[in-house]
């Protein structure tokens, strides 16, 4: 689905894009580059300080990491419902007692604790 009116981000991608298919000798690169604010201050020092790349390489992905260039994603799999241990305390027994692993802690000074002991 696509939108009628592009955000103003994607209008001035597009103006960029326009900009680099007419670059040439007469218009300076760094201009072109103004036009987009977030990247024009790495791509500046990347001309001023004419940073070498390192050689590219073809990289091979195995299926998990090609699965969401293909649109081959993973089958949904079934709720498996609440983790559930059997409880034990004293004299009484809990078959299917619901794990809680303390996702709220509370914490005091020790001098207080020794105060409540």
């Amino acid at each position: 689905m696509t939108r009628s009116n592009p955000t103003p981000l994607e209008a001035e991608c597009g103006k960029f894009v326009e900009m680099l298919k007419k670059l040439n000798i007469t218009t300076p690169f760094l201009e072109a580059m103004t036009y987009i604010r977030r990247y024009a201050k790495y791509l500046k020092g990347l001309h001023a300080k004419k940073r070498k790349f390192e050689d590219l390489a073809t990289v091979t992905l195995s299926e998990k990491c090609s699965a969401f260039i293909q649109n081959k994603f993973p089958k949904k799999q079934q709720d498996l419902g609440s983790f559930t241990i059997p409880l034990c305390i004293g004299t009484c027994h809990i078959e299917n007692s619901l794990a809680d692993f303390g996702a709220s802690i509370n914490v005091m000074p020790y001098k207080l604790y020794k105060k409540l002991t």
